[in-house]
């Protein structure tokens, strides 16, 4: 567990505008329980967050692990992606999550 910003600062690699210096690409895997957090004293809510505008990494394949089933959601750069390309990429995982 360690800030990309320090591995950046510790590594010094080539800066390069186009290409992210460490990796291009981001898997995330999450586990989601849905059962309710109760906290003493405390009102406890869910908040859904706004996506960004703009992508970290060249591409990010992001899995969410629900009770019965599993979110996928895929982030892209624009400059190197477009919409076709990832769509296509999607029916490629669900293909290959479906074998």
């Amino acid at each position: 567990d360690l800030p990309i910003e320090k591995l950046i600062e510790h590594l010094h690699p080539d800066r390069h505008l186009s290409h992210q210096p460490i990796f291009q690409v981001d898997f995330t895997y999450h586990t989601a329980h849905e059962e309710a957090l109760n906290l003493e004293g405390l009102d406890v809510a869910r908040v859904q967050l706004g996506t960004e505008e703009t992508a970290k990494f060249d591409l990010s394949l992001i899995v969410l692990e629900l009770e019965t089933s599993f979110k996928l959601s895929i982030e892209y750069a624009v400059d190197l992606f477009n919409s076709s390309t990832i769509a296509r990429l999607g029916d490629h995982l669900e293909h290959l999550l479906e074998q």
